[in-house]
């Protein structure tokens, strides 16, 4: 098995003789802006080089999963060069042609796991500073302990399990002084708080993590963004907290799998942290509920060959294991125990997996196609769900393992009281199955009354709605639209239930009563440039699939609007659900911002590129006119059709990604101001990042408009 690398957080360093040297941080800031629920930070740091005229140096940085680089700009030795995203090959050539050509050249890149960007840059002479210069946007994540929001710099890299493709990370611990400031726009009554950071001896060995609780957060909200300077461009985000209560189902057992990380690196307070929260989850299971410990290092083992009913005698024999837990597993070896525990899961029953671990595997994108093609090909009836034990877990894999299993996930710091997002999370696990999530956008017609067949008045208004699934059938230039494939007979379908006909169940109901029913009522490369074109869909939804809705556990939705979808003004979203108890919905309306921005597109953007990452998003479930999918109608390119779409993304909107790099050049005296404009058009050359694009400004949290079916 392959040894983990040494536990190092980011930085400078250089290869001399074959040997990594590292070089010193001078200087580390950060600047952020919050508003609502996003969060805009400028993060500065500098290094100086103290060895030889060094030709390979690497600069690493940790970034939470999910957010979007914006910006990017480099100092070296007092001469500025600003990033602009092209296709991540043509970036690493201009790069390499600047840096040969003996200019300066920086190349920002995501690494093999999406949590960590690596900046190549060019030479940097001895004595010579390096300032690196990196804007970023991203949502604030919900914290189930307080209710609230949080906001986390990271600022530590851990072992990595696992055979790393990047070349390794950079590995010094940093010394210099660490200034972070923080701007907040929020409503009056809310309240900040530093749960794990005492500045007075705070250093970079440990993520920065900030509290937020702040009134109306959980209300229904949808915001629409008109790009600055794309035509006809537009984005939402649509985002809330359900409220809601639905009966637990009765009728079928479920079955709970704890699988605990009692690798190596769980040493000391994460192995600690896994003991609290499995004493917790045991004395909350409902009578009757069936469960098993998987226990994981470089091997597995289970409590049980197969799951038990929860009752005194196995609560004795659980509680017995987990109080002799130890980190005495040796590595991280992930897949095989969950690969083991989806194999022993019956067809008749459900399953949720609740994992517990530090996050520190490199072979990620292998753990999470096991986990997608498990739930997908389960109809809803395997779950996943994460929580990420103890300083410098890996938010990819956490995150990761939540968004490819459909359930969601939570951060446990160091030292931190747990006890409700176990509860909350154990609560997820247990709740019945809501699927088939989806949005609609209503708009107010503008059209002439004489389209009607029924004719109107002068001043009555009409609604348009627009269902975003309607945007996924694409008009290939194949296939007969009349041949399109009807509906396919019912499968077995374990996950969903076939409600009976009711009326809808509000998802965010105030008056709900979120604690009940209480838990015991149970009792490569490719070529893009031959993949097949198509139409860009006017309305991109992200994620493509919206998961499942949980009680009290924000969801956050974005949509790309272009072209006639762009031109009109939504009037409001309408959220629909189904579950084993009928259908559920929601109508938000929606505020437009005054101010034409960015921000909300790069996220959105973004969130795109990470589901076709993960291959997942729209194009897995856009289909032709006929029905047919279009990744079965084009098997052997439809990897060269998702890279393109990646690099449209990164491009367009400017964010890296898999596919679309950083790439800052310094300008060559000789270049001429057509090849200026013609390379460069969109660069990004602000005095500082902060003033590139105003920190976006939320309209207050307007009151949700309660439809009441009929």
């Amino acid at each position: 098995m392959p040894s983990p690398e040494p536990n190092f957080p980011g930085g400078l360093w250089t290869v001399v003789a074959a040997q990594r040297v590292n070089h010193p941080l001078v200087d580390s800031s950060a600047h952020t802006h919050i508003t609502s629920y996003v969060a805009r930070t400028v993060f500065t740091q500098t290094f100086v080089n103290t060895v030889a005229s060094a030709a390979q140096t690497r600069y690493s940085l940790p970034l939470y999963d999910g957010i979007s680089v914006i910006s990017f700009s480099c100092d070296i030795d007092g001469k500025s060069i600003h990033g602009l995203v092209k296709e991540k090959q043509t970036a690493r050539k201009d790069y390499e042609s600047a840096v040969s050509q003996g200019h300066n050249a920086a190349l920002l890149e995501l690494s093999q796991n999406s949590d960590v960007y690596t900046i190549s840059v060019g030479t940097v002479s001895i004595g010579a500073t390096v300032k690196a210069t990196i804007e970023y946007v991203g949502e604030l994540r919900h914290d189930a302990e307080s209710n609230g929001l949080c906001f986390t710099i990271p600022t530590h890299i851990s072992a990595r399990y696992g055979a790393s493709t990047d070349g390794g990370l950079s590995h010094n611990h940093p010394s210099g002084s660490f200034k972070l400031t923080v701007d907040t726009e929020l409503a009056p009554g809310s309240e900040i708080k530093l749960p794990f950071c005492h500045l007075a001896s705070a250093a970079l060995d440990k993520d920065f993590v900030l509290d937020i609780t702040a009134t109306k957060l959980g209300e229904p909200m949808a915001l629409l963004e008109r790009h600055p300077t794309i035509p006809d461009e537009a984005a939402l985000m649509v985002t809330l907290t359900p409220r809601f209560s639905l009966p637990l189902e009765r009728a079928e057992q479920p079955e709970i799998v704890f699988m605990c990380d009692r690798s190596g690196s769980m040493m000391g307070t994460s192995i600690e942290g896994v003991r609290s929260s499995l004493r917790v989850f045991l004395k909350s299971l409902p009578v009757g509920a069936k469960f098993n410990i998987c226990s994981f290092g470089s091997n597995y083992s289970m409590l049980w060959p197969k799951s038990r009913s929860y009752d005194n005698e196995s609560f004795k024999e659980a509680s017995l294991l987990v109080q002799n837990f130890q980190a005495d597993m040796g590595g991280t070896n992930m897949y095989e125990a969950l690969d083991a525990i989806f194999r022993q899961k019956s067809p008749q029953t459900t399953l949720d997996v609740i994992v517990l671990t530090d996050g520190q595997i490199w072979a990620q994108d292998h753990l999470f196609g096991l986990i997608r093609e498990t739930v997908q090909s389960s109809n809803g009836a395997v779950r996943v769900f994460s929580i990420g034990i103890g300083s410098g877990t890996s938010s990819s894999l956490i995150e990761g393992i939540a968004r490819n299993g459909n359930g969601f996930s939570q951060a446990v710091a160091d030292g931190e009281v747990m006890d409700r997002k176990v509860m909350r999370m154990l609560k997820g696990a247990l709740s019945a199955r809501i699927y088939d999530v989806s949005l609609e956008v209503m708009y107010k017609s503008d059209l002439d009354c004489s389209v009607s067949t029924s004719g109107c008045d002068d001043d009555e208004d009409f609604e348009v709605v627009d269902r975003v699934s309607d945007s996924l059938i694409i008009e290939s230039g194949e296939g007969d639209k009349s041949t399109r494939q009807g509906e396919a007979g019912e499968a077995e379908n374990v996950g969903k239930d076939k409600p009976q006909h009711r009326n809808p169940v509000l998802i965010y109901d105030p008056a709900a009563d979120v604690d009940e029913p209480a838990l015991d009522s149970l009792n490569r490369d490719n070529d893009i440039t031959t993949a097949p074109d198509f139409p860009v869909p006017p309305i991109i939804q992200a994620p493509a699939v919206i998961p499942s809705l949980f009680s009290s556990t924000r969801v956050s939705a974005y949509l790309l609007l272009s072209g006639t979808a762009a031109q009109r003004t939504p009037k409001s979203i309408i959220m629909r659900a189904s579950s084993p108890h009928g259908p559920l919905e929601q109508i938000i309306p929606v505020a437009v911002l005054d101010q034409p921005s960015e921000t909300i597109h790069q996220l959105a953007a973004r969130k795109a590129a990470q589901e076709l990452e993960d291959s997942l998003g729209w194009l897995h479930q856009a289909k032709d006119t006929a029905g047919t999918p279009l990744h079965a109608k084009y098997h052997d390119k439809f990897d060269d059709i998702v890279q393109r779409e990646l690099v449209r993304l990164g491009v367009k909107y400017q964010i890296s990604g898999k596919y679309t790099s950083f790439v800052a050049m310094e300008r060559r005296e000789d270049q001429s101001s057509a090849e200026i404009k013609d390379d460069l058009s969109s660069l990004l050359t602000p005095p500082t990042a902060m003033e590139c694009d105003p920190p976006l400004v939320l309209p207050p949290l307007p009151a949700p408009l309660i439809k009441v079916p009929s």
